[in-house]
């Protein structure tokens, strides 16, 4: 197995969570074998056999939510049982299940585990004149990848549930993107693919034609700026910018409805979606000129 700095760290979008959806991020192999490259098991054998060893890890999106403010989840009571019922229990279970009908060795785990993620609850904030209480959504104050690393070192590939606790016990719903991209950030990790509905970042969010091909810190601000990038594509963004000033080399963002996404984005200058980096000054002239 290779350094940490070869691991994958992927995400992937509450609508993939079928089994129809998670079966589409499987490519062949070349030797007519299917190989899972991104499901939601996020397992990725090809990558061990065409660049670097690389064991991906899985974060799941919450799911359930009493509602949104400004573009965060509120989570009361009822919501906090659901999600950890759903994605702590429903959700990697099946997942687990599909590893296993891919033979591949996986665990399921969530943000508690072994102090793994590190959190507190969101204090309540001030918006437009009025005491909003997000109520159980936590924020990250660390990330240890002791039992990640202790799993990745003996062959197992961790599907991470981005459910935390506080030092009390109190479960805490966190943004899936934004534990992805901790979580990459802790790992150093090469690559953190973001799974989502969308194709990529839109220069238009009403045009998919309009995909961005690639872009960099710069762009993503430009882009906020001009209110290019709203809803659901704002905390994206935010995890984006943390991974990358966080140590990850380059981030994706495509579509989990293409079968083949996933390789065309890794493996081809073209790509599949958004490849966004700190400085696109970086890429090589064949990724600049080719569009990716």
């Amino acid at each position: 197995m290779g350094p940490v700095s070869e691991y994958l760290c992927h995400a992937i979008a509450p609508h993939a969570t079928t089994a129809t959806a998670q079966r589409h991020f499987v490519a062949h192999d070349g030797t007519g074998g299917e190989t899972p490259v991104a499901s939601a098991t996020r397992a990725s054998p090809a990558l061990v056999n065409a660049t670097v060893p690389s064991v991906p890890i899985a974060v799941i999106h919450t799911i359930p939510y009493s509602g949104i403010v400004s573009t965060t989840r509120v989570t009361d009571q009822k919501a906090i049982d659901a999600t950890s019922m759903v994605l702590n229990g429903l959700i990697n279970t099946k997942l687990l299940a599909l590893c296993r009908e891919m033979n591949i060795d996986a665990v399921g785990i969530s943000g508690v585990d072994a102090g793994l993620i590190r959190a507190h609850k969101r204090a309540p904030v001030k918006i437009d004149g009025e005491t909003v209480d997000y109520g159980f959504v936590g924020d990250i104050d660390a990330i240890d990848t002791n039992v990640v690393n202790k799993l990745l070192d003996n062959g197992l590939m961790p599907i991470v549930s981005p459910l935390s606790c506080d030092d009390n016990g109190t479960l805490l719903n966190i943004n899936g993107d934004t534990v992805a991209a901790a979580i990459g950030a802790a790992l150093s990790a090469e690559k953190l693919m973001l799974c989502t509905g969308a194709p990529g970042i839109l220069e238009r969010f009403d045009d998919p034609s309009s995909i961005i091909s690639y872009t960099d810190l710069a762009g993503l601000k430009r882009l906020r700026e001009e209110n290019k990038i709203v809803d659901g594509m704002l905390p994206k963004a935010k995890a984006i910018e943390e991974a990358i000033r966080g140590g990850v080399r380059r981030v994706h963002v495509m579509s989990y409805k293409s079968p083949e996404g996933i390789l065309a984005e890794v493996f081809t200058n073209e790509g599949a979606g958004t490849l966004i980096v700190a400085d696109v000054n970086a890429l090589s002239p064949a990724e600049q000129q080719s569009g990716k």
